[in-house]
């Protein structure tokens, strides 16, 4: 797993579109992390709040 991870790669990687981590990020649910340009990236650290939702079977949190 790559340190930092474009928004398509992190939804590939956790079986999400796009879309729903742009919503996420904009709600407060799932925020990103921004480059000095303001392109929006995804940690391991991302990867583990995801899995803890997983874990503890949490379905409300894949909604859009």
């Amino acid at each position: 797993m790559k340190e930092k991870m474009k928004v398509s790669e992190f939804a590939e990687l956790i079986g999400v579109c796009p879309e729903t981590l742009r919503n996420w990020d904009r709600c407060g649910k799932l925020k990103a992390y921004r480059t000095i340009t303001n392109h929006r990236y995804y940690t391991k650290e991302h990867y583990a709040i995801v899995c803890s939702w997983r874990l503890t079977n949490n379905k409300e949190h894949y909604l859009s």
